[in-house]
């Protein structure tokens, strides 16, 4: 048992969002300013900074879509976990919001997405590319998506991780309930650690490295939300997570496989 922590599905934020029209034009100016915080502690997500998440102005409308300005949370994450396939919680179509992008095949039911970066950290290349999509018929979706990132590590070599996950959501028609299951496998070869071992994230800065391993997780979830409201709903959670071979992770305290359960109330205005 712990004490309370993070929000387990999305974190604990505040901020002002707003939208003027320009005239006749149809073209709006926007802008978004946004924290994120601990609520068992009040304190910043990211210390010392107030808006962590979002500052950002720009022009919206319906003909050209979206174009903002300034500090925008995690811009690459969008599409690289994104809501379209890489989980049940978000929405099935794309958005020009967060966690959504436009560059997909919508037909309706099946929605196909994917997407392909290259990024520069320490002077090393970073490249990683997705294809995904989901299909709903009646009250399931069905999500499956792949992930492909290589790096360049220096004297430790390259290092190659490969991903899969496929998920499920069923939203009974009428029903407060809804329920979700799902799984995903990484496999990472030749991926940098750090002092304690632990297998670093993608697109971590490695220059401190001096060890590599092997290995994989591979982890199965579960969820039930009952909503009484759209504002408004509390969720039952729980989650499987498996280590194999040289994949090591802080969270689990040098053991190979842990259990989580989570409870929780979530309200968003």
């Amino acid at each position: 048992m712990t004490s309370p922590r993070v929000a387990w599905f999305s974190g604990n934020r505040w901020g002002l969002t707003g939208r003027r029209a320009m005239g006749d034009s149809g073209l709006d100016t926007i802008f978004k300013l946004e924290s994120e915080f601990e609520s068992q502690t009040g304190s910043d997500d990211t210390p010392g900074v107030t808006f962590n998440r979002h500052a950002w102005v720009g022009v919206q409308s319906d003909a050209f879509g979206k174009l903002t300005l300034g500090r925008q949370n995690a811009i690459a994450r969008d599409p690289i976990s994104s809501d379209i396939y890489g989980d049940p919680y978000g929405p099935a179509a794309p958005t020009l919001e967060e966690g959504g992008y436009t560059n997909n095949n919508n037909f309706k039911q099946l929605v196909l997405a994917g997407f392909a970066t290259s990024a520069n950290v320490d002077g090393r290349t970073n490249r990683s590319y997705s294809v995904g999509g989901n299909y709903t018929i009646g009250p399931v979706r069905l999500n499956a998506g792949y992930y492909h990132y290589t790096a360049e590590q220096g004297l430790l070599g390259s290092r190659t991780d490969n991903a899969y996950t496929v998920s499920a959501k069923l939203a009974p028609k009428g029903s407060k309930f809804d329920y979700q299951l799902g799984y995903q496998n990484m496999k990472a070869d030749n991926a940098a650690v750090n002092a304690g071992g632990n297998v670093l994230n993608a697109f971590s800065n490695t220059s401190l490295a001096t060890a590599t391993a092997t290995g994989s997780r591979g982890t199965v979830y579960g969820s039930t939300f009952y909503h009484f409201d759209n504002i408004t709903e509390v969720y039952l959670a729980t989650d499987y997570l498996r280590l194999r071979d040289g994949y090591k992770v802080a969270n689990t305290h040098g053991f190979g496989s842990q259990w989580e359960f989570g409870v929780g109330l979530r309200t968003r205005f």
